[in-house]
């Protein structure tokens, strides 16, 4: 059969003789096409899916037909951005895996296709933001990725299956704010993949292991730990280099190591060692121009470049640099408008025009140069009404908003619009509050969540609005001390609860409440003592608010 003929008999509805020529496709490119004219017909109607899984089919072939479906299938739907499409194909194939495995609970490839089946529901999950049911879905994978390695413990791909397993359920967890549980399965990744890798050195498992070092050092680096965070990272980076010593020829392999580049960039750039972070960033961009010089149709190689380019415009920023850095967004920016144009339902290339008006704005309003800055920013908002509009739930794209809400805000603030940068603060705010209640102890969403209550608390005090100015404050500080629940080694986090003890404790007095103002001496006292028996480093103000407040103490 060709595949005009498969074509024409889908659209005929004759699905058996459809099935009968794509369940035996061998060729991969043919099988490619075959999917993509399939994915079309799905993509039409609802019923397709329904009709394709009532055909009288064997076993076997109904194992092959689920397996491709929730494959080749899948990905031309992903392409389409047709998420509904891709529900109905999951869920529909997800239940007749299941009947399958009930069948022959011993074949291990049903059981590893339930277990992917589990893992795309929650990818799909997770991409609308329902963390929940992602992390759902993702245990269930868990189970059974379990269950198949008590069967066939000396099988390497089954083991291999169990550290993505693992390290699936890390991930969300993390997202969740479950640093501890995901700290654990990501160790339990890293244990199976260095045993694989050291047992067999093949590409996949060096590639495989330099992706949980990696993971593992973002997580040690959120938490504070910074030597653990830095040598997780060039543990990654050598994996990586050794991979394309191996492999010289291979575009991913050489493309990783720049990723890894980029990531030590990205460490140094947040402990503020600019020179470091400008000296990965570099290495990474060579590599990067030179993959884009080799392949200039390849737009995925374009935006790479331009990753770079806006990486090493955030140092050109903070070295004060500004023309240069302005030059490198504006480049990118036009780059990525062309690219959304050229792919209008690509949502990354979407977004990219957002995060560079955002960068955009933010150079201009530290530069002063206000209206040009809100223009920016009114841009960006726009665009992330959009990509909310395409996925409400989405918790990236609510994170975006609340932070152009965020930086338009304090445009307006430096211009001395105090009602006008309120309303934007508090836009942020509903935003912040809403991401950290549907995702409990996220530390990232908490530390955002803690400086827009500053943001507006600064606000109030500066109107001497002292009440609300304090009702604020108190609302950082317990954002605060859950951060330092959470970040247990985050000399910053404790810092910050001292801090906000202390300005809290002086609104206090200002207010004449008394007692309130005592207490919070008291409570800002125990927190540099938390400091000290903690080895965390107290600079000198901390050091002379501790002589003042032990006086205090003295005479209470």
């Amino acid at each position: 059969m060709t595949l005009e003929q498969f074509s024409s008999d889908l659209q005929q509805q004759k699905y058996g003789k459809a099935l009968a020529y794509f369940i035996y496709i061998k060729k991969e490119q043919e099988l490619e096409k075959a999917s993509g004219i399939l994915a079309e017909v799905i993509a039409g109607s609802e019923q397709v899916t329904s009709s394709l899984l009532q055909q009288e089919l064997s076993e076997i072939e109904s194992q092959i037909l689920c397996e491709r479906l929730q494959t080749k299938v899948d990905k031309c739907l992903a392409s389409y951005a047709n998420t509904k499409a891709r529900w109905n194909v999951l869920l529909k194939t997800h239940s007749l895996l299941q009947e399958l495995c009930e069948k022959r609970p011993e074949c291990v490839e049903r059981m590893r296709n339930l277990a992917m089946s589990h893992e795309k529901q929650g990818d799909l999950h997770q991409h609308s933001g329902d963390l929940q049911q992602a992390m759902d879905c993702f245990l269930a994978a868990l189970n059974v990725g379990q269950y198949l390695y008590q069967q066939h413990p000396d099988m390497d791909i089954i083991s291999r299956d169990l550290s993505v397993n693992f390290e699936r359920l890390a991930g969300i967890f993390l997202l969740m704010g479950d640093a501890k549980r995901g700290r654990r399965y990501y160790h339990n990744s890293l244990d199976i993949r260095e045993e694989l890798w050291e047992n067999d050195p093949q590409p996949q498992y060096a590639r495989d292991l330099g992706v949980v070092m990696y993971k593992l050092a973002d997580l040690y680096n959120k938490d504070g730990r910074m030597e653990e965070a830095q040598q997780y990272y060039l543990n990654s980076l050598y994996m990586s280099q050794n991979l394309q010593l191996q492999y010289p020829d291979d575009t991913k392999c050489t493309r990783d190591v720049s990723v890894n580049y980029n990531r030590l960039g990205d460490f140094y750039l947040q402990n503020n060692q600019l020179q470091e972070a400008k000296h990965f960033y570099d290495e990474a961009l060579k590599i990067r121009r030179s993959l884009q010089e080799s392949h200039p149709d390849n737009d995925d190689c374009l935006r790479d470049v331009c990753v770079n380019h806006s990486k090493l415009a955030v140092v050109y920023q903070r070295q004060n640099e500004w023309e240069q850095a302005q030059k490198l967004y504006m480049e990118n920016l036009d780059i990525a408008q062309q690219l959304h144009k050229k792919y209008p339902d690509n949502v990354e290339f979407k977004r990219d025009t957002l995060v560079l008006c955002k960068n955009l704005g933010d150079l201009h309003s530290a530069r002063d140069a206000f209206s040009v800055a809100e223009k920016y920013f009114s841009q960006a908002l726009e665009v992330c009404g959009d990509l909310m509009d395409i996925a409400p739930k989405n918790a990236y794209y609510k994170d975006d908003s609340a932070r152009c809400y965020s930086s338009f805000g304090d445009v307006l603030h430096k211009q001395n619009k105090i009602d006008k940068a309120k309303e934007y603060y508090k836009k942020c705010l509903d935003l912040r509050v809403e991401l950290c209640d549907n995702n409990a102890d996220n530390t990232g969403f908490l530390k955002d969540l803690a400086e827009i209550y500053c943001k507006l608390a600064t606000l109030y005090e500066k109107e001497e609005l002292y009440a609300p100015a304090i009702e604020h404050y108190l609302q950082q500080l317990q954002c605060y001390k859950d951060l330092r629940r959470l970040c247990t080694h985050d000399d910053e986090m404790a810092r910050n609860v001292v801090l906000s003890h202390y300005i809290v404790g002086n609104l206090c007095e200002m207010e004449q409440r008394i007692n309130e103002s005592l207490e919070h001496c008291r409570s800002c006292y125990k927190a540099i003592l938390y400091m000290q028996e903690h080895d965390m480093p107290l600079d000198e103000f901390l050091q002379d608010l501790l002589q003042k407040l032990t006086l205090l103490h003295q005479t209470t």
